[in-house]
C-alpha cells in the first residue's frame, strides 16, 4: 500500500509535533520544577509517541 504525499507530510509533522512538547515538557521539569517526576515521564512519553510516528512515516516512505 503506497502512501499519499499529504499523509506522509501529516505523519511527519504530528511526529515532530510530539517529539518537539516532549522536549519541552522535559525542559519545563527540569529546569522550573525540579521535583515533579510526572512531567518527566509524560515528556519521555511524548518523545516515544513522536519517534514511534516517525519510524511509522520511514517505513511506509522506505516501501513505497
Amino acid at each position: 500500500m503506497k502512501m499519499s504525499k499529504p499523509a506522509c507530510i501529516v505523519l511527519l509533522v504530528v511526529g515532530l509535533v510530539f517529539v518537539f512538547l516532549g522536549l519541552s515538557n522535559i525542559g519545563i521539569s527540569i529546569f522550573w520544577d525540579f521535583s515533579d517526576l510526572e512531567n518527566l515521564m509524560v515528556g519521555f512519553l511524548l518523545i516515544i509517541i513522536g519517534a514511534i510516528a516517525l519510524r511509522i512515516r520511514y517505513s511506509f516512505k522506505k516501501r513505497g
